[in-house]
């Protein structure tokens, strides 16, 4: 997929701007690097939008992380900005230029932090929320059914088989009395996800003595690029 020029042309001036906010009060070398990881960042983000389902998880996972901090680098920046008006009118002439250095370090130093946090974050086993639901008129013997739901596992190009188990064993460990799967079980084509995907449906399956085949109820996918490809795998059983 090839971007669009005005989108291109959109992307450049935004690193300009982050450019030229952030790293004019700063000497020479460190504007040279600053300039150097814009550059690399316009490069890899378009990357996040166009890769094929036969590259490796790093190939995919550095054009995501770039969005991720190009993301909050953008947001920062502006935020920036917006007390930087404020501080005009607020402090004296010698804070306000104190500020303006001190605020672009801060920009520097917590895109990365609060980027490297969302990755650890979004790649830890994901904890378990116990919720009550109180239903009037429930028969006596159904008091403490207890229901596991795991949710949009995703699995694709990063989320992969020891991820998808270690889910499945904190699953496994809470001895619930049923099961679920819902939401987006797999991203991209099912037949290069179905190890992966088959691991949680089976193990999961086994815990809660039914069939894995009925713990998947296919719907309609989401395309976000390109054709929708339906994988006779993934279609609801009886269909």
């Amino acid at each position: 997929m090839r971007f669009p020029r005005p989108v291109v042309f959109l992307l450049a001036l935004l690193h300009v701007y982050i450019g030229v906010r952030l790293l004019l009060p700063f000497g020479a070398v460190t504007q040279l690097a600053g300039w150097a990881v814009l550059a690399v960042c316009f490069w890899l983000l378009p990357k996040g939008f166009r890769i094929r389902d036969d590259r490796g998880p790093w190939a995919v996972m550095l054009p995501w992380l770039t969005m991720g901090f190009f993301s909050y680098l953008l947001v920062l920046t502006i935020f920036r900005d917006v007390t930087l008006v404020a501080s005009v009118l607020a402090l004296s002439p010698q804070a306000h230029e104190d500020w303006i250095r001190i605020s672009a370090i801060g920009v520097m130093a917590l895109t990365p932090a609060i980027t490297l946090v969302g990755y650890f974050m979004a790649r830890r086993v994901a904890p378990v929320v116990n919720v009550e639901v109180p239903l009037a008129g429930l028969p006596k013997e159904l008091e403490g059914f207890t229901i596991a739901q795991i949710s949009d596992l995703h699995v694709g190009q990063t989320i992969k088989r020891n991820f998808v188990a270690a889910i499945v064993d904190r699953v496994n460990r809470l001895q619930a009395d049923m099961i679920a799967i819902t939401g987006d079980v797999v991203d991209g084509s099912v037949r290069r996800r179905q190890r992966a995907g088959s691991r949680a449906a089976h193990r999961a399956a086994r815990a809660a003595r039914i069939p894995a085949r009925d713990l998947f109820r296919h719907r309609q996918p989401r395309v976000l690029l390109g054709r929708p490809r339906v994988d006779p795998r993934a279609r609801a059983p009886g269909r």
